[in-house]
């Protein structure tokens, strides 16, 4: 199932406490992405619930979070970071958004 935050976030989600992922993994194709856009990596991850914009949940588990977090090489942006959980944590892809945006297009149908 999938859930967004403008949605129907669960609320064990929305409620979820600092979390700190060190040493982060990407995905070949994350760390194509930063550098094709020069992104500056993160070491590493920390989020709470309020920066979780979307979550897949297979069979009670956790399998994606979509986590926008402050891109601190520039305070015009945050950076987004699809974090699938896969016989470990694993950097799926990331792309930086402009703070501004607020998604007015957001298809609601795509999610419960």
């Amino acid at each position: 199932m999938l859930y967004h935050k403008d949605v129907n976030l669960p609320p064990q989600l929305k409620k979820l406490k600092k979390q700190i992922i060190p040493d982060l993994a990407y995905s070949y194709h994350a760390q194509n992405q930063a550098y094709n856009k020069g992104i500056i990596l993160p070491d590493k991850l920390e989020y709470s619930g309020h920066n979780i914009i979307e979550a897949e949940i297979i069979d009670s588990i956790v399998y994606k979070l979509v986590v926008r977090v402050e891109y601190e090489h520039n305070s015009d942006y945050d950076i987004c970071l699809v974090i699938i959980n896969n016989n470990g944590i694993l950097i799926k892809t990331l792309w930086l958004n402009n703070k501004t945006d607020t998604h007015k297009t957001l298809d609601k149908s795509n999610y419960l």
